[in-house]
């Protein structure tokens, strides 16, 4: 294999549409600087829509195989470290890095700190851009999740579709009010505090005679399902009525005016435990660190 300076390989990344600089700005910046310095821009790997946690993602095995395969060697540029990893544990981040070097790869950041030479100063660098990076997705984390935790225990939270019977009501922080229908589609802006109100009156009514079926005595859930279909009662899902969609209305707690939220939690960083937020437990070493 044959060292060649001048060959230039990106990696881009953004987890949403709404960060500081999209897939297209980065490709941007980085073809310019290959530009500017001379230097020949082979690929650029991108990343749309993941996170940096995620270590093991496609386009970093695809760009790893690359590095290790390719005869010639060069840059792999960035346009940031976090764009390469945000790591739950700084060192993942950090053997990542070493380990595009052991291949035979310099990595240049388009923004921060550059590299040094002095591999001491340049480790304890990483690390701490690293440990920076990481601590930004634990905060958010911890702030999204204390906050859904306050809206559920206000009952300002109606996660999910809209139960049958009932319907979203969305308030905005000046107290606009409006009433969204089961099963229209629409947007909750991000300041829209929303809650469940009661919905089509002709959906109540049937509620309440499922209920009363059943504390009458009625126990086939079949037979109640016939019954409303002789009705022409159309079904939550616009189409006939089956045991399955009555025991699924007369089961949810929605109707006993008790708000269900939470049941899995699956955040990286944090849960809800005991009502409030708490640090999900990380089994040692699970920090999807890729291999060769």
């Amino acid at each position: 294999m044959s060292l060649c300076s001048n060959v230039v390989v990106g990696l881009a990344r953004c987890s949403t549409d709404r960060q500081d600089s999209s897939i297209s700005d980065q490709i941007a910046e980085i073809t310019e600087w290959a530009t500017e310095n001379g230097q020949n821009l082979v690929r650029v790997f991108e990343d749309e829509g993941v996170s940096g946690s995620e270590l093991d993602r496609p386009e970093v095995r695809a760009l790893l195989r690359h590095l290790q395969t390719s005869k010639e060697k060069g840059t792999l540029v960035v346009w940031k470290r976090n764009r390469l990893a945000r790591p739950d544990d700084p060192r993942a981040g950090l053997a990542l890095e070493f380990q595009i070097e052991q291949l035979g790869w310099r990595i240049h950041y388009l923004q921060g700190p550059q590299s040094s030479g002095d591999p001491l100063m340049d480790a304890m660098s990483s690390l701490f851009e690293h440990h920076k990076s990481g601590q930004f997705l634990r905060d958010l984390s911890s702030d999204v999740v204390r906050g859904m935790a306050r809206r559920a225990k206000e009952a300002s939270i109606a996660p999910g579709r809209t139960p049958y019977g009932y319907a979203k009501e969305l308030t905005s922080p000046g107290g606009a009010v409006r009433v969204v229908p089961r099963g229209q589609p629409h947007q909750k802006l991000k300041a829209e505090a929303s809650r469940l109100v009661p919905g089509d009156p002709e959906e109540i009514e049937i509620v309440g005679w499922l209920f009363e079926q059943m504390a009458g005595g009625e126990s086939s859930l079949l037979g109640l399902a016939k019954a409303l279909n002789a009705k022409g009662a159309p079904a939550p899902s616009g189409g006939k009525w089956s045991f399955r969609s009555v025991k699924k209305i007369l089961d949810n707690q929605v109707y006993l005016g008790d708000l269900v939220w939470n049941m899995r939690s699956k955040g990286k960083f944090f849960q809800i435990k005991g009502g409030r937020s708490s640090p999900q437990r990380r089994l040692a070493g699970a920090h999807g660190i890729p291999i060769k």
